[in-house]
C-alpha cells in the first residue's frame, strides 16, 4: 500500500512538471506567433538581397543571386509570398517550419514518445535567442533546416525516394546543406543496416538534385566555378577570424549557459553510450562548427549544431537543462557582455564592423530590444527593391 501510494505520488509530481513545461513552451511558442505577424522584413540585408532576386526574376531580367553561390529554393519561395502576402507570412511561416523541423528532427533520432525528454528539447531550443529570434524572419535557414529535417525523417524509414528528394531541396535552399546530408547519408545507423552501394547512390542522387537548383548562376558564369566562393571576414587576420569564431560561438550557445552545457556532458556522457547515432550527431555538430570556423558571419549558420547539442542535452538530468533554459530566456531582456568593444562606426546603416576590445564586463540590451530595434534597419535596403519602400517598412505585400 505505501508502495503503490508512493509510485501515485510520484506520477502526480511527474504530471505536475510536465504541465508546467508545456505552459512555459506554449507562452514562448505564442510569443514567437505575436513576433512574427507584427514584424516587417527585419534587420538583415541578405533578406531584402533575396527580395530583390525574385523582383528582377519576376520581372523577367533573368536570374541575379542574391549573395555570392545563390540560395534559388529560399530566393523563390520568399520572394514570392513576399510579393503576395507581405511579411506576416513570411515570419510566420519561417516559425513554423522551425518549429517542424524541432519535432522531425527529435523523432528521427528519439524512438521515445513525446513525453519530458521531449518537451525540454523544444524548450531549449525555442528558449535559445539565436534559433528563436533568427528564425522569425524571411531568412533562408528556416527553409534549408525543415527540408533537411524532411530527409532525415524519411531516410530514418527507409522511404529513400523521398528523402534524397527533400535532402536535395535542402541543399537547393542552403549550399552548406550539402555537407550535412551526405554526412548523414554515409554514417546514419538504422535498424536493418543498408548497403554501402545504396548509401553511395543516394549521396550521388542527392548531389546532383542539389546541383540542379544552381544551374542557372552556373551558366551566367560560363560554366566556371568562380561563383563558389563567400566573403570571408579575414581583413584584420586570421587570429580574429579564431577570436570571433570563438566569440560568437560562445554567445549563440550561451554566456552562461554554455559553461553549464559543458560540465552536464562531461559529468552525465556515459548516459548517451547507448544512444545510436551518436556518432552521426557528433559529427554533423562537428561540421558545423567547422563550416562557421570557416566563415564566422551570422549566428544563424550554428542553427543544426544548436538544436543537435539540445538534443543531447535532454539524455542529462532534467534540473541542469530548466537552468539553461532559464538563462536563455534571461538573454531574451539583458545580455552580459564581458567585452567592450569598439566599432568603426555607430550610425543605424553603417556595416558593424568591430575595430578594438577590451575586457571589461557590462550590461547591455537582450536580444528581444535587438530584433526589435532590428525593424528600424528596414530603411537601409530600401534600394535593393525599387519603388517599394513604404512597403518594406510597413512589411506589405510588395506585389
Amino acid at each position: 500500500m505505501q508502495r503503490l501510494q508512493t509510485k501515485y505520488q510520484q506520477l502526480i509530481l511527474r504530471s505536475s512538471v510536465d504541465l508546467v513545461l508545456w505552459g512555459f513552451l506554449a507562452c514562448l511558442i505564442i510569443s514567437g506567433v505575436v513576433l512574427a505577424v507584427t514584424s516587417n522584413y527585419g534587420g538583415d540585408n541578405d533578406t531584402y538581397e533575396m527580395l530583390r532576386t525574385f523582383s528582377v526574376l519576376i520581372n523577367g531580367s533573368g536570374y541575379i543571386p542574391s549573395r555570392f553561390t545563390g540560395y534559388p529554393v529560399a530566393e523563390i519561395g520568399i520572394g514570392f509570398i513576399a510579393f503576395y502576402f507581405g511579411s506576416w507570412l513570411n515570419n510566420l511561416l519561417s516559425f513554423i517550419f522551425f518549429i517542424t523541423s524541432l519535432v522531425l528532427i527529435y523523432k528521427s533520432f528519439d524512438k521515445s514518445n513525446f513525453d519530458s525528454r521531449f518537451i525540454i528539447f523544444l524548450i531549449l531550443c525555442v528558449s535559445n535567442p539565436v534559433l528563436f529570434f533568427d528564425n522569425i524572419a524571411p531568412m533562408d535557414y528556416a527553409w534549408a533546416l525543415l527540408f533537411y529535417s524532411i530527409g532525415i525523417f524519411f531516410f530514418k524509414k527507409q522511404d529513400f525516394l523521398f528523402s534524397i528528394l527533400f535532402f536535395g531541396i535542402s541543399i537547393g535552399a542552403r549550399p552548406n546543406y550539402l555537407i550535412f546530408c551526405l554526412v548523414t547519408i554515409a554514417f546514419f545507423k538504422h535498424e536493418i543496416p543498408i548497403s554501402k552501394y545504396l548509401k553511395f547512390s543516394m549521396a550521388i542522387v542527392t548531389f546532383f538534385i542539389g546541383a540542379l537548383f544552381y544551374v542557372p548562376i552556373w551558366f551566367n558564369s560560363g560554366l566556371g566555378f568562380d561563383w563558389v566562393t563567400a566573403v570571408r571576414p579575414i581583413n584584420q587576420g586570421y587570429l580574429y577570424l579564431v577570436a570571433r569564431f570563438i566569440g560568437k560561438t560562445w554567445m549563440a550557445f550561451g554566456l552562461l549557459a554554455l559553461p553549464l552545457c559543458i560540465y552536464s556532458v562531461v559529468k552525465y556522457f556515459n548516459k548517451l553510450h547507448n544512444l545510436r547515432n551518436l556518432k552521426l550527431l557528433t559529427l554533423l555538430i562537428f561540421s558545423n562548427l567547422l563550416i562557421y570556423l570557416y566563415i564566422p558571419a551570422d549566428r544563424s549558420y550554428l542553427q543544426l549544431s544548436l538544436i543537435l547539442f539540445f538534443l543531447l542535452l535532454t539524455y542529462f538530468p532534467l534540473r541542469n537543462l530548466v537552468v539553461v533554459a532559464l538563462l536563455n530566456v534571461m538573454s531574451w531582456f539583458i545580455l552580459i557582455n564581458p567585452l567592450t568593444f569598439t566599432f568603426q562606426s555607430d550610425k543605424l546603416c553603417d556595416p558593424t564592423e568591430v575595430v578594438g576590445a577590451k575586457f571589461y564586463p557590462s550590461l547591455g540590451n537582450g536580444e528581444l530590444l535587438i530584433f526589435l530595434d532590428g525593424q528600424n534597419k528596414s530603411i537601409c535596403y530600401q534600394d535593393l527593391v525599387k519603388d517599394r519602400e513604404k512597403e518594406l517598412n510597413s512589411g506589405s505585400k510588395l506585389k
